[in-house]
């Protein structure tokens, strides 16, 4: 098994707050992204790759894109100025406590080859708040055990959205390139059985999704 997780699964936490944007947020005059990414407190903007959704396939995963377009991560309480995102701009927003799970190669990655999914996650029907958590919270040492991303994320919802519907949690795994996204995403052969084995416990495959991004990263 990886040397990867201390005796709790997971990092430090940080509240951070999400918005899901819209295909098209932000003035057409301007580079939304960088937009975004100039304001203080604001970490990073993940935007849907749709050059690579294909590789989702391979997974057995749906490859059509996503009714949105980028997912902002903020520090929590920090704002977006009135007029930079308009309201049919943000479909949905809400806080995590957010955990980085492990970084095997911090500060190294390269954006044009890295491949990163994000997993809006559903917990299973009938399932009480501190059961999903604790369950979504415990998969990170299969997950450590079962794929070769090299960073792990998991926020767990805390707040859901005054405008469209939060999900109950966001995975975010990254992979180092295409290559490790079909050579590693499962490490033995009984990986895929175990994770499935696992999620069963928690999650509603028929309600959670997953796609690709680009991550930008804040760089001041």
């Amino acid at each position: 098994m990886p040397d990867r997780l201390g005796d709790d699964h997971a990092g430090q936490v940080v509240r951070v707050r999400g918005l899901l944007l819209n295909r098209h947020a932000g003035p057409p005059s301007d580079d939304p992204v960088q937009r975004l990414l100039d304001l203080p407190g604001v970490l990073s903007v993940d935007v849907v790759d749709h050059d690579r959704l294909e590789l989702l396939g391979q997974r057995s995963m749906d490859t059509a894109p996503p009714h949105w377009g980028g997912l902002a991560w903020l520090v929590a309480g920090a704002a977006v100025p009135d007029g930079l995102l308009g309201p049919s701009d943000i479909l949905a927003s809400w806080t995590a406590d957010r955990r980085l799970v492990w970084d095997d190669h911090p500060g190294v990655d390269d954006p044009t080859r890295a491949v990163k999914m994000v997993s809006f996650v559903r917990r299973l029907d009938g399932l009480d708040d501190a059961t999903f958590v604790e369950r979504y919270l415990a998969h990170a040492s299969v997950a450590c055990r079962h794929h070769g991303m090299h960073r792990y994320r998991q926020n767990v919802v805390a707040t859901g959205s005054p405008v469209g519907a939060a999900p109950d949690a966001i995975s975010e795994l990254s992979f180092a390139s295409e290559d490790a996204w079909r050579d590693d995403f499962y490490l033995a052969s009984d990986s895929r059985a175990a994770v499935a084995a696992d999620v069963a416990g928690f999650l509603d495959r028929r309600t959670t999704a997953s796609t690709l991004v680009t991550e930008h990263l804040r760089t001041g």
